[in-house]
């Protein structure tokens, strides 16, 4: 926006002469600025009407500039206040990201701590299976041979029943 109130300015400062309204005329003239309309002649009533024009275009450029710098102004004061809100919300948002980054790294141990746990477990596990590997074994072994004593006891029953009758 600065552009357009250089801009108006420079545009107003060469239509009034950089502030003073100078009309020049061919033939001398003793009209001035507060001269009545009633007395002046045809071309000074063009040249005053002229200066007059004029002075409304300077009265509504300087409006035109005020306005444009409030509008500047409070352009700057949104954006400052808009960018202090802002501000505010990324420190809030750095403060919880990095709060959860922190929780994030203690349960990432914490896993990595289980992971060796399991990793221990499935060791564990490995070696139980082994062992009752060996133990089912071992008993179908026993089995194995109180079934033949077994067998053999009651084979001996049997020929002992047999011999007493």
């Amino acid at each position: 926006m600065w552009w357009l109130h250089d801009f108006l300015k420079n545009a107003l400062a060469d239509l009034v002469g950089f502030g003073r309204v100078t009309v020049t005329m061919k033939k001398q003239s003793k009209a001035t600025i507060k001269t009545p309309v009633k007395d002046l002649n045809v071309k000074e009533t063009l040249d005053h009407r002229k200066i007059i024009l004029l002075e409304d275009i300077q009265a509504k450029m300087e409006m035109v500039i005020e306005v444009t710098e409030t509008t500047k102004e409070s352009i700057h004061k949104e954006m400052s206040e808009f960018r202090s809100e802002v501000n505010q919300r990324f420190d809030m948002i750095e403060n919880v990201v990095r709060a959860h980054s922190g929780q994030l790294q203690d349960i990432e141990k914490q896993l990595t701590g289980h992971g060796r746990q399991l990793t221990d477990h499935g060791k564990q596990l490995a070696e139980l299976k082994s062992d009752v590997k060996e133990i089912k074994t071992t008993v179908k072994h026993l089995d194995e041979k109180f079934t033949e004593k077994v067998d053999d006891h009651e084979t001996r029953i049997t020929a002992l029943e047999t011999a007493r009758l």
